[in-house]
């Protein structure tokens, strides 16, 4: 889902009103759980707690959290500690990967997973090229030629967590906010889950 900004006069009071509580998370220091227990939602807005565990939504407002610091792929601490929301527990990798849009196809990668719907796990490369999960499980792999890329046969691989990782770190390296553009859906409204790309 995409929402393309316009100027819709309640999506600025919304992005203004998570501004505010931003800033009020990280002046006051306050949790989460408190932070979305005391927060005021802008009118019409209301919020929706779902049930259904098998939901995207549902994932979304359960995802994983763990205390500590934020800490980059070399595991030393990032800049600005005072001013996260939420800490996900998610490993990011060795490597510089793992960036802006690789978030967003990383947890719908760990939603399908988490369900065992490996086979809607794909994303398209920033030159168009798909590439799914199944095929990184049967061994297919890419590999840069100019502006194209190309596929080598390698082992074939299993369908464990292991090899997610290893997958989404070349989905990474081929993709990014461009190619996630492409296959977002415009929406007119915000929902749960609503991606904003700019």
């Amino acid at each position: 889902m995409v929402l393309r900004p316009s100027k819709n006069h309640r999506m600025r009071k919304l992005l203004l009103s998570f501004s505010a509580l931003c800033f009020l998370a990280c002046e006051n220091k306050v949790t989460k759980k408190q932070l979305v227990l005391s927060a005021q939602e802008p009118s019409p807005v209301k919020r929706i707690e779902i049930t259904d565990k098998e939901s995207w939504l549902y994932f979304l407002q359960n995802l994983p959290e763990k205390e500590g610091a934020i800490v980059d792929y070399k595991g030393q601490a990032v800049a600005d500690q005072e001013k996260m929301f939420s800490l996900l527990n998610y490993d990011v990798g060795k490597r510089d990967l793992q960036q802006c849009a690789d978030a967003l196809m990383r947890l719908r990668a760990e939603y399908l997973f988490a369900r065992q719907r490996y086979e809607e796990i794909r994303f398209h490369f920033t030159n168009g090229t798909l590439y799914t999960f199944k095929a990184y499980v049967s061994g297919l792999r890419p590999v840069a030629s100019g502006s194209s890329v190309r596929f080598i046969t390698t082992q074939p691989a299993l369908y464990t967590h292991a090899h997610l990782r290893s997958y989404l770190d070349l989905v990474y390296a081929y993709a990014g906010t461009i190619s996630l553009a492409g296959e977002l859906k415009s929406i007119d409204a915000f929902t749960i889950g609503t991606v904003i790309l700019k």
